[in-house]
């Protein structure tokens, strides 16, 4: 009977020393890592859902996290701001550059439209060779232009604007444009017609003065003609009064 009680107070005291009221600092330390580790895992798990997915392989579940919402990506070359960018991911390379504003001159031939950027990328935007040109006359804004290198003097009307006077038939060669050559736009002149019937008016009119002026001098000559006939016939008739 003593030994069935000693047995009976030696388990109770088994069970008391593993109870959670006697378990260590050490011991209540991990349980609470424990817990905070699976609480901060279900959060997350539950915060990025619609990023991830669970495959279960052999019973046991596994979450494979997919790519995140943004990546950075590094611009530089011929745009006007260039540096670091925030982009979502799944962003072509053309519209992160398009953020970056590129120059005029901006290569952007060579740029694919299906490639995608990727967290950490350097895109370089390369630059088009350029020429410089004087444009002065009939233009608005004469000045120092920059235009792409193989542009036509016939192409310029497509780059620069022009005054309403403009002659742009004196534009219509189609040679290439030359590195700081300069370009007159000269002014249309009046048509041939205005200046030919600007120039035969004074004619006509001396033409008709000249119509105008014979009937006089004939007019005259016949006044003198005449005249001396009468002088004549009254020199006649002095000299019969006289005899």
């Amino acid at each position: 009977m003593n030994e069935f009680s000693n047995n009976a107070l030696s388990i109770e005291g088994d069970n008391q020393s593993t109870s959670p009221q006697h378990l260590g600092v050490q011991e209540w330390l991990a349980v609470v890592s424990i817990l905070g580790f699976m609480l901060l895992l279900t959060l997350i798990v539950l915060d990025g859902r619609h990023d991830s997915r669970a495959v279960v392989v052999d019973g046991i579940e596994t979450v494979h996290f997919l790519k995140p919402q943004e990546v950075e990506v590094h611009i530089e070359g011929s745009v006007i701001n260039p540096g670091r960018y925030k982009v979502k991911s799944g962003t072509s390379v053309m519209e992160a550059i398009i953020l970056a504003e590129p120059l005029e001159e901006a290569d952007l031939s060579k740029i694919k439209e299906t490639s995608r950027v990727k967290n950490g990328l350097n895109i370089h935007v390369a630059s088009r060779q350029m020429v410089t040109i004087t444009v002065s006359g009939a233009v608005p804004r004469p000045g120092v232009f920059k235009i792409l290198k193989g542009t036509r003097l016939s192409e310029l009307r497509n780059h620069i604007e022009f005054d309403e006077n403009a002659d742009l038939s004196k534009l219509a060669k189609k040679r290439l444009l030359k590195d700081n050559e300069v370009v007159i736009v000269p002014v249309i002149c009046p048509k041939k017609e205005a200046v030919n019937a600007s120039q035969t008016i004074p004619q006509q009119t001396s033409l008709v003065a000249s119509k105008n002026d014979k009937p006089v001098v004939r007019k005259l000559a016949k006044s003198r003609r005449t005249r001396r006939l009468i002088e004549a016939q009254k020199h006649s008739q002095r000299l019969w009064s006289k005899q």
